[in-house]
């Protein structure tokens, strides 16, 4: 059994305890990461302002929220084709954007 955890009876509490841990340790892991995480949101944040409105939707939901392109989709009642330009496009012009190429 894990450190903090106490010591259980039931093979339900202890597959209980495991994942409570395994939870907690993905948070620890994540915590890890906050700083570098807020540091790419200010920066790519008026980058996103350069977006429209459909790419920064697709975007946003694709990576802020973890949906796929399908779930997007549907999200946006949109064509998965429409939501591919959407996100391929916005990912082009915040390359641009980060690369000090992007005029418009």
């Amino acid at each position: 059994m894990a450190a903090g955890f106490p010591a259980t009876g039931g093979l339900a509490e202890d597959l209980l305890l495991e994942y409570a841990e395994g939870k907690l340790a993905n948070l620890e892991s994540r915590e890890k990461h906050l700083g570098e995480m807020f540091y790419w949101h200010s920066f790519l944040e008026p980058a996103f302002g350069q977006l429209s409105e459909n790419q920064r939707k697709t975007l946003s939901l694709f990576f802020y929220e973890g949906y796929t392109l399908t779930e997007v989709s549907k999200e946006l009642g949109e064509p998965l084709y429409n939501v591919r330009a959407y996100y391929y496009r916005g990912l082009k012009r915040l390359a641009r954007y980060i690369s000090g190429t992007c005029n418009d």
